[in-house]
């Protein structure tokens, strides 16, 4: 009776908690006390005046019921290496998912540029490759006389020039486009599926938001060249002509300051 009542409390607790694979290690519980339930019934018959006191078959159970228990055992066995195993599998899972989580903010520590919160380089592979199958422009920027912000205004003036520049590429281009610090002062913009008319047109715009967002800080201007890339495209070709193109404006601008 001890037993059973033991038992049928555990089958209950492993009911009421449904722990991960519990449903086998609760069947042997119940298995097991219903037995031991049977085999006090069948000894009071022994002990106690009762119309069954000479049964043959209470006879043989008692004589064969360690038979019955050995099952039930085997089933607790099972339900036990069960549980085990349902538990350790969802703690892995739960292990996995954690890290997880913990590589793709590592990932993202690794490819966002920690002043201005725009990808940075290293995030420019995997950029291009998403524009391999949609082709895309890209521009490629460079701010004129940075070095000279630093120098006349101070560093933290030239983090903050950093800063609205970037503020002004992501409100200038859409949703969608790669807003990307190269280096340093260097920026580039990659325009999936956008022709390369319909991005230049978007620089008046950079121009716009720098003069609106500039308050008392130092003027910002920049130069900025650009370059398509088909669709299967050469992402590397794409990018070095954007380059290209923008030291020739860069070039162009200083000789004509030179004039002046």
């Amino acid at each position: 009776m001890v037993i059973a009542g033991v038992l049928g409390v555990g089958s209950l607790f492993l009911l009421i908690d449904r722990r991960p694979g519990f449903a086998w290690l609760a069947g042997g519980f119940a298995v097991r006390a219903l037995l031991a339930l049977s085999e006090a019934a069948a000894h009071a018959t022994r002990v106690f005046e009762n119309p069954w006191r000479d049964s043959k078959l209470i006879g043989f159970f008692l004589a064969s019921y360690s038979s019955f228990d050995t099952g039930a055992e085997w089933i607790i066995a099972l339900g036990c290496v069960l549980m085990i195993y349902a538990t350790i599998r969802q703690e892995l899972l739960q292990s996995n998912a954690d890290l997880l989580a913990a590589q793709g903010v590592l990932q993202e520590l690794v490819d966002h540029d920690p002043l201005t919160g725009l990808f940075n380089r290293r995030a420019l592979p995997a950029v291009l490759r998403k524009s391999f199958e949609s082709g895309a422009t890209i521009v490629f920027f460079d701010l004129n006389d940075f070095k000279r912000i630093n120098d006349s205004y101070g560093h933290q003036a030239g983090d903050e020039a950093l800063k609205r520049f970037a503020r002004a590429l992501q409100g200038s281009f859409r949703p969608g486009d790669h807003v990307i610090r190269y280096s340093g002062d260097e920026f580039v913009v990659v325009a999936p599926g956008a022709a390369p008319e319909e991005v230049l047109g978007r620089l008046d715009q950079v121009r716009a938001r720098l003069r609106f967002d500039r308050g008392s800080a130092p003027a910002i201007t920049f130069s900025a060249g650009h370059a398509f890339l088909p669709v299967h495209g050469q992402p590397d070709e794409a990018l070095r002509a954007a380059d290209e193109a923008m030291y020739r404006e860069k070039a162009a601008k200083q000789r004509r300051r030179g004039r002046a």
